[in-house]
């Protein structure tokens, strides 16, 4: 499954580490069943006595410059 999200607005600006902020975004989205978005969080999917973590996220896309003094990326466009 592939999920989109699309950030709306103007200079929009987020570490250069910035998955940890997606995957709560997701959590959130998540939280109207607690028990299952903790169990997600905390245990994964299991398999075969094997736990799977959900979620794999690639670099944003969109126009952006760099600020490596505070480590961000500032996005200017959606």
């Amino acid at each position: 499954m592939q999920l989109k999200i699309t950030l709306t607005g103007k200079d929009i600006s987020l570490p250069f580490a910035s998955s940890h902020i997606y995957q709560g975004l997701i959590y959130k989205a998540l939280s109207t069943d607690e028990k299952y978005s903790g169990e997600i969080h905390n245990v994964g999917s299991v398999s075969d006595g094997r736990a799977y973590k959900l979620f794999t996220f690639t670099d944003p896309k969109g126009r952006y410059v760099t600020d490596i003094g505070s480590k961000r990326i500032i996005y200017s466009d959606t």
